[in-house]
């Protein structure tokens, strides 16, 4: 029952989506994310974790308002299916110039992308839970198979940040 503390330079997994000062976009950025002043909450600029809204995300693919969206990674998720609107999101994913898709299985939303990426198993991968740390304990898992060509999220993403320069947080 020990509570922990931060570690110097450790970036805790919910930091890389953004969430705490270490990946936190420009002001410019920020003050152009979709939804921002509809949704303070979920993505205004003090949002413990911000995104945008799935649903103002989907009218910017549809209608370019406030800007078009172009481009979609989707890990782990299948909008066509567990969005409300299904047709809707259909032809907003149709309009896309580029949907990626990573995931276990070819799902409807995968079959509409123009690349499917195999995920990884928590079984395929390294990783550290350290969502629970503030129970006082971490979750550290080896990785114990490696099955074809799949990846965890975090190694795609991290190639990705390096790819737009943003190599240095990663």
């Amino acid at each position: 029952n020990l509570i922990s503390e931060n570690i110097p330079g450790y970036i805790p997994t919910i930091g890389l989506a953004g969430a705490g000062p270490w990946l936190k976009p420009s002001k410019e950025v920020e003050e152009k994310r979709i939804g921002r002043n509809r949704y303070p909450l979920i993505a205004g600029p003090d949002a413990p974790l911000p995104f945008v809204h799935s649903g103002l995300a989907l009218e910017a693919m549809l209608k370019e308002e406030p800007y078009p969206l172009k481009c979609l990674y989707c890990a782990g998720a299948n909008p066509v299916v567990n969005m409300q609107n299904a047709k809707k999101v259909w032809e907003a994913f149709l309009g896309l110039d580029l949907l990626v898709v990573t995931d276990f299985f070819m799902t409807p939303t995968a079959e509409l992308a123009d690349i499917v990426l195999p995920a990884a198993t928590w079984l395929e991968m390294d990783y550290i839970g350290d969502f629970w740390k503030r129970h006082g304990y971490l979750l550290p898992r080896r990785k114990v198979v490696q099955i074809g060509e799949c990846r965890s999220d975090h190694e795609m993403l991290n190639d990705l940040a390096h790819r737009v320069g943003q190599g240095e947080f990663w």
